[in-house]
């Protein structure tokens, strides 16, 4: 490589081959950001690489992988009670209009985010008595546990008490840095839960291994009315900068089937799952309540 010219910067490093094969919402990012990526990319993969090996996996294998799972919206309404409940004139997917001032500059970053977080205020006033709550627990009850029942014959659930509502307005900058969640202490067996309540396009998305180790890292695009559930435990995942003019909103959570539910975890001991359990007729029932905290994110930190 040829010696800077004198007076002037140094040249980047060439860009990892890896990340050229990757999607193109990587790909086609600044140099300086994809570098800055590529080197997160290579810490999350050593800390994910050493987590202890599973004790025991959720049977059958494929349940680890990736899968998406389609709701009706008019049975669970949360894109409609989660408008109704920030009084929104402007659709989720123009929420940033809502914020003053709003800009996408790098430099507005804090502005931004303290903007959003009184924005959504009034879910944490809420709490778990209001409309959007209750469609996101009908949801779980009516739609999720049922299918880990099908699949794993779990007659009893654990699931987050509240769901984590993430707003990824227009931005320079990245909102979520590339990580496994087990490497912050979540519990084997837990599974997550992502939807979109806005549609989404690869430059506003989240970024996930297909399975844990083969970094291939393909954006989630699922429709409004769908849920991709994957093994975030040990799928590295990130974001890339919202260059889209729409705002993203999404939600996302956990759970955990009875079985293999460790009630020692940080998770467990810190209340942030309530338990459905199975009936008679097949229906699941919430049979205690979690503790909505900072835990699950905006807006309850």
């Amino acid at each position: 490589m040829a010696p800077p010219a004198a007076g002037g910067p140094p040249p980047l490093p060439s860009p990892s081959p890896a990340l050229l094969s990757l999607p193109a919402s990587i790909a086609s990012l600044p140099g300086p950001l994809r570098l800055q990526l590529a080197t997160e990319l290579r810490h999350a993969e050593r800390l994910r690489d050493a987590l202890p090996p599973p004790r025991r996996r959720l049977a059958p294998p494929p349940l680890e992988a990736r899968a998406t799972l389609a709701y009706d919206e008019a049975r669970f309404p949360l894109r409609a009670t989660l408008a109704r409940t920030l009084a929104l004139d402007p659709p989720l997917h123009r929420l940033h209009l809502a914020l003053p001032a709003f800009s996408a500059s790098r430099d507005a970053h804090r502005r931004v985010m303290a903007a959003k977080a009184a924005l959504l205020r009034p879910l944490a006033e809420e709490g778990a008595e209001g409309a959007f709550a209750a469609a996101y627990e009908a949801l779980v009850l009516e739609v999720l546990a049922p299918h880990l029942r099908a699949a794993l014959g779990a007659a009893e659930i654990h699931f987050a008490a509240a769901p984590t509502v993430r707003v990824q307005t227009p931005s320079a900058g990245r909102q979520l840095r590339a990580h496994c969640d087990g490497v912050y202490g979540v519990q084997e067996g837990a599974l997550n839960f992502w939807l979109p309540l806005t549609p989404v396009r690869a430059e506003c998305a989240l970024h996930v291994e297909s399975a844990p180790g083969a970094r291939d890292y393909l954006p989630l695009l699922p429709e409004v009315g769908e849920v991709v559930r994957f093994n975030g435990r040990r799928c590295v995942h990130f974001t890339v900068p919202n260059t889209t003019n729409q705002t993203r909103v999404s939600i996302d959570f956990r759970c955990v089937i009875g079985e293999h539910f460790d009630p020692y975890n940080r998770l467990a001991r810190e209340e942030y799952f309530s338990k459905a359990r199975v009936t008679e007729d097949g229906s699941f029932v919430k049979v205690a309540s979690g503790r909505i905290s900072k835990l699950h994110g905006m807006p309850y930190s």
